[in-house]
């Protein structure tokens, strides 16, 4: 089937679903805005690799070259 007419079919269903996502996530944005993101402090030292994207992205071979070159500069305990 053509993409275009599943778009057709499925937009009455899925409208109301991303009106009640698009509400959440202003309610979000404003409380966040107001009082602020409370800071999360790790017990011990962590990297962060990659953004809210699945697949593809390339995270994997830089988490792996991360830690061969971590491995190689100083032994873990």
């Amino acid at each position: 089937m053509n993409p275009l007419s599943w778009q057709k079919r499925l937009r009455p269903l899925l409208t109301p679903v991303s009106l009640l996502y698009r509400r959440i996530l202003a309610a979000r944005r404003a409380k966040w805005e107001n009082e602020g993101s409370p800071a999360f402090r790790p017990v011990c030292q962590c990297v962060s690799v990659g953004n809210i994207a699945w697949g593809g992205t390339g995270k994997t071979p830089v988490v792996d070259w991360l830690l061969c070159w971590r491995l190689s500069t100083r032994p873990l305990r």
